[in-house]
C-alpha cells in the first residue's frame, strides 16, 4: 500500500510504503505529488518505509522516470525506516537528488519532521508517521 499526505503549510509531501504497490495506487500518488510540486516549484519529502512487498515492474520504471524529472525539486528528503534499510535507501536517494537527504528510525519520526520542516514559514501539521507504528522493530 502506498499512501500520500500533503502538508501545505510546510511544503511537505509525506509518502508511506507498506507492502505491495499497484500501478493504480502509484499513479494516484504520482499525480498528487506532481501537482503539489507544480504548484510550489520545490517541496520537502518525508518517505516512510514500513514493509517492502511486490511492486509492478511498470511502477518501478515510472518511479525512476519521476526521479529523473524531479531530481532538483526536493530541497530535503527525510527517510524513516528500520535501521537495517536506512543505509541502502539513503545511498540510492543521494544518487538521484541534489537536496539534503537524512535517515531516521521509526522512533525518530518527530526528529525527522523537525529536521525536514526547519526554516518552514509555518508549522501547522503533524506528520502521519507519528500516528502509525510499524509492526516490526525499529
Amino acid at each position: 500500500m502506498l499512501r500520500c499526505y500533503l502538508h501545505d503549510a510546510e511544503d511537505v509531501i509525506e509518502l508511506h510504503l507498506d507492502g505491495a504497490v499497484s500501478r493504480e495506487e502509484y499513479e494516484k500518488v504520482r499525480e498528487k505529488t506532481e501537482a503539489f510540486i507544480d504548484k510550489r516549484g520545490r517541496a520537502r519529502l518525508l518517505e516512510v518505509f514500513y514493509d517492502f512487498g511486490p511492486v509492478d515492474p511498470a511502477v518501478i520504471w515510472e518511479d525512476m522516470a519521476f526521479a529523473i524529472r524531479h531530481w532538483q525539486d526536493f530541497s530535503r528528503i527525510a527517510v524513516v525506516a528500520e535501521r537495517r534499510w536506512l543505509a541502502v535507501l539513503l545511498a540510492e536517494l543521494q544518487k538521484l537528488f541534489t537536496g539534503e537527504v537524512k535517515g531516521f528510525t521509526f522512533n525518530e519520526c518527530k526528529e525527522a519532521w523537525a529536521w525536514l520542516t526547519e526554516h518552514a514559514l509555518r508549522h501547522e501539521n503533524t506528520p502521519a508517521c507519528m500516528e502509525h507504528k510499524p509492526q516490526k522493530g525499529a
